[in-house]
């Protein structure tokens, strides 16, 4: 049976996927038409919350961002690689902030 989780994410964060996948440096990782159906996967199969808890618990307002899609969109867990300053937190809104390596450890268990 394969491993199960939602993705929670936000309109914000869509957004900003958009903004940055427009990079001229980045065009050599990803094409254009890649980063299109990642975004329309993304959009169909994620839990995308619209209204984002307000929140004030770090230092930059767009890990702030982050938080508030977790929390409305009643996550398990904050995943990310932001090691100054999400890391840091190590938990916000009652929702424990980790690296991708333990959201691995996770959902697969020992086989990572």
């Amino acid at each position: 049976m394969a491993p199960k989780f939602d993705l929670v994410t936000s309109d914000d964060q869509l957004d900003e996927f958009r903004r940055v996948i427009g990079y001229e440096h980045l065009k050599r990782y990803i094409k254009h038409e890649e980063a299109e159906e990642i975004l329309a996967n993304i959009d169909t199969l994620a839990i995308v919350v619209t209204h984002l808890a307000a929140v004030d618990l770090s230092p930059d307002p767009d890990d702030n961002r982050i938080i508030g899609a977790a929390i409305a969109g009643e996550a398990s867990y904050i995943v990310t690689g932001d090691k100054g300053d999400l890391l840091a937190l190590e938990i916000a809104g009652g929702i424990p902030i980790i690296t991708a390596r333990q959201a691995l450890k996770i959902v697969l268990g020992d086989v990572v």
